[in-house]
């Protein structure tokens, strides 16, 4: 028999249990969710470095264009936590040999390839490398 309109002890600890199982499962999910934002702002700094260090080479016109590599980092506040992730850029001119090569329906022994890539982890831990490459052809119009 009960008295007053109390809980039993028994109510509570259940209660209880089933509180922090669903603490604990929205807490992994909000970590998931702060993993896969750090990931897009990853994928969208490396296709924006690939695409500036492209435009660069390209405006250094088919003679000075060179193959040159770096490094970059960008530090993200992720929920009051300090994120940083290291970009690394190799660029590449060669010479692109191919004895049907034309360009805008023209033939040109002097075409060159660049191809912009862009490495990072894209996981934060070290085991899960991503990159983002880039090609475009530079012509010698002399």
């Amino acid at each position: 028999m009960r008295r007053g309109g109390g809980f039993s002890l028994l109510e509570i600890i259940i209660a209880s249990v089933l509180f922090s199982m669903v603490l604990t499962g929205l807490a992994a999910v909000w970590a998931m969710h702060s993993k896969a934002q750090i990931s897009s702002l990853s994928r969208s700094v490396a296709a924006d470095l690939a695409e500036l260090e492209m435009e660069r080479t390209l405006a250094l016109g088919y003679f000075n264009a060179v193959s040159v590599s770096g490094r970059f980092e960008q530090v993200w506040q992720v929920r009051g936590t300090s994120v940083t992730r290291a970009f690394d850029t190799q660029t590449e001119v060669s010479h692109f040999v191919d004895p049907d090569q034309t360009y805008n329906g023209r033939s040109y022994p002097g075409l060159k390839q660049v191809t912009v890539t862009v490495s990072f982890d894209g996981t934060g831990s070290g085991s899960g490398a991503e990159s983002f490459t880039l090609r475009s052809y530079l012509v010698d119009d002399t």
